[in-house]
């Protein structure tokens, strides 16, 4: 059935997986302890955190308002990596992320006004 399918980088952790051309077997190699625990806290503290606090977002206030996070959420990831992971800053960016906060700040009022 899945013949011939690999995943590129078996040895980066655990989206790391290989599926084997005989019988379809999936094989977890081993990768590197910072991967693993990264990939635990994603999934066992971040992933019910946000499903926990967008759930709440729904019931406290309008969905029109909710629906403006998705906008923000790629702003703030690229100013984190800017910051916190010596990423390169480049202006156009900048240029961008105005513009994305501008939109949501004009959606936000317009949801104010209807």
């Amino acid at each position: 059935m899945f013949g011939g399918l690999a995943a590129q980088g078996g040895e980066r952790g655990p989206a790391g997986f290989a599926i084997h051309e005989a019988g379809a077997e999936t094989a977890f190699e081993g990768g590197p302890a910072p991967a693993w625990l990264a990939f635990g806290h994603l999934v066992l503290i971040d992933s019910p955190a946000g499903f926990a606090l967008y759930n709440w977002l729904l019931r406290a206030t309008t969905v029109a308002l909710i629906s403006t996070y998705a906008y923000a959420v790629p702003v703030v990831a690229y100013l984190i990596g800017v910051l916190a992971l010596a990423e390169p800053f480049r202006p156009a960016v900048l240029g961008g992320a105005a513009a994305i906060v501008i939109a949501v700040a004009y959606e936000i009022r317009a949801a104010e006004y209807s």
